[in-house]
């Protein structure tokens, strides 16, 4: 699996659990994010590799992972409950499709 999946399944993600009033500001939020991170994430590391170890430069992102994945199924979770979630289930799907069928692409391409 590679990056190239991430995008659109966050976006499509983002698109299905906000209402249509707020999905502006959730593409603004999640464009920020796609902004700061290939700024702040060499700062970080540099300054965490310098002062403490390589080595937490991954232990950093532990928790953090490990708190959205929680917040991401509770939240995705409670809103399939109520009921409010999209009408088309297949939403997320067609995403991942592409994505799958463009790595299997590219990597007998490499081959």
């Amino acid at each position: 699996m590679s990056h190239t999946e991430l995008v659109p399944l966050s976006q499509s993600v983002l698109l299905s659990i906000y209402p249509k009033e707020r999905q502006g500001f959730a593409m603004a939020l999640f464009g920020m994010g796609v902004m700061a991170g290939p700024i702040l994430g060499p700062v970080i590391g540099g300054w965490l590799t310098e002062n403490y170890s390589w080595r937490y430069v991954f232990y950093i992102n532990l928790p953090v992972g490990i708190l959205a994945y929680l917040g991401m199924t509770a939240f995705l979770r409670s809103r399939r409950e109520c009921g409010t979630a999209s009408p088309s289930s297949r939403s997320a799907e067609a995403p991942m499709a592409a994505s799958a069928r463009t790595s299997r692409r590219s990597r007998s391409e490499r081959y």
